[in-house]
């Protein structure tokens, strides 16, 4: 199995800390709940000297280290009014390919989102999607994104999408409200409470196999030209 993100992406919005806390809270206890790799998550460390700390599992011990993140300045290091807060947790071992969970969160500026990594191992648990629809289900039930996805961090399309913010369609993709079509191009449609999960292919989403992202293209084009999906 390989490594994938999950991303989940909201335009601004006035979130306070203690709502983004309580946000975290509830998807941090799911993920647990499905693997231990999320079981124990830490500040990241600048010095390898520099003492570990865990992440805290209340809501004010959670709401005091996304406080802690409030946006500076680069030049002075001055609150940027509006630009919100950001926290980050991953497993200690500085790799990318390993469990980690960060948030941005509570800006009036800018675009808000959460980012989880799954570890080959958490799809070793499911066998292709089960584990990893899980962890897509905590994020988009914890925050309320406008949209959230499962992506292959080797595929170029996944790459832009995560670092721009944009919504594309890649394994699956999570929308908050029940299509008014039911597409024909996905593989498996399901209906959660907080919206709606596409999945493009039940076989885990290989970047290089070309039938897989012709299915990602074909969907992703149906779901924009209905109007409830807007790629950048």
């Amino acid at each position: 199995m390989k490594t994938l993100w999950i991303q989940g992406s909201w335009g601004p919005r006035a979130d306070h800390p203690a709502d983004c806390a309580g946000a975290l809270i509830d998807v941090m206890a799911a993920l647990r709940e499905l693997h231990p790799a999320y079981a124990s998550l830490y500040r990241p460390r600048r010095r390898g000297r520099d003492p570990r700390t865990p992440m805290p599992e209340d809501v004010a011990g959670i709401k005091a280290a996304i406080e802690a993140g409030v946006i500076r300045n680069d030049t002075d290091r001055a609150i940027m009014e509006g630009a919100g807060f950001s926290t980050a947790w991953n497993d200690d071992t500085r790799r990318f390919d390993q469990a980690s969970v960060s948030v941005d969160c509570g800006s009036i500026n800018l675009g808000n989102g959460v980012t989880a990594v799954v570890p080959p191992e958490i799809g070793d648990q499911g066998g292709t999607a089960t584990a990893v629809e899980g962890v897509l289900s905590a994020i988009a039930s914890g925050f309320a994104p406008a949209w959230a996805g499962v992506y292959d961090p080797s595929d170029q399309r996944s790459i832009d999408s995560f670092y721009r913010k944009i919504p594309i369609v890649g394994w699956m993709l999570f929308l908050p409200s029940p299509l008014p079509l039911v597409p024909a191009t996905a593989t498996r449609i399901e209906r959660w409470d907080s919206g709606t999960l596409y999945v493009t292919t039940e076989d885990w989403f290989n970047p290089d196999d070309r039938s897989h992202v012709e299915a990602a293209l074909r969907l992703e084009h149906e779901l924009t030209a209905a109007g409830v999906l807007h790629p950048g």
